[in-house]
């Protein structure tokens, strides 16, 4: 009787474990997922994408891929990232000259 109880109370542990995990993993994605859509930003000093802050003078290139699309290239450190940026209709243009000026050939 006393194994059953306590194979029970173990069996509990490890369940309540396993919730307790697995919410993290969730409560973590989503957050994850939440920060990637809005850190995407055209800043004074360089640009900000998910995979970190990038100085104009890291910035290689990009191209519109949709209306309200761009996609970047940043050199890192050890490869060149390619990252998609949604934007505002209405900021096309202002972008689009911004990039102009300190994209690299």
């Amino acid at each position: 009787m006393l194994f059953k109880i306590i194979n029970y109370i173990s069996y509990k542990e490890i369940y309540l474990k396993n919730i307790k995990l697995s919410i993290f993993w969730i409560v973590f994605s989503l957050e994850k997922i939440i920060t990637d859509r809005n850190y995407s930003k055209i800043r004074e000093k360089g640009i900000s994408i998910s995979s970190g802050f990038y100085k104009w003078n890291r910035f290689k290139e990009y191209q519109w891929i949709s209306q309200n699309t761009i996609q970047v290239k940043v050199k890192g450190i050890f490869k060149i990232f390619d990252e998609e940026i949604e934007v505002q209709n209405q900021d096309k243009e202002k972008i689009d000259e911004v990039l102009q000026k300190f994209k690299k050939e």
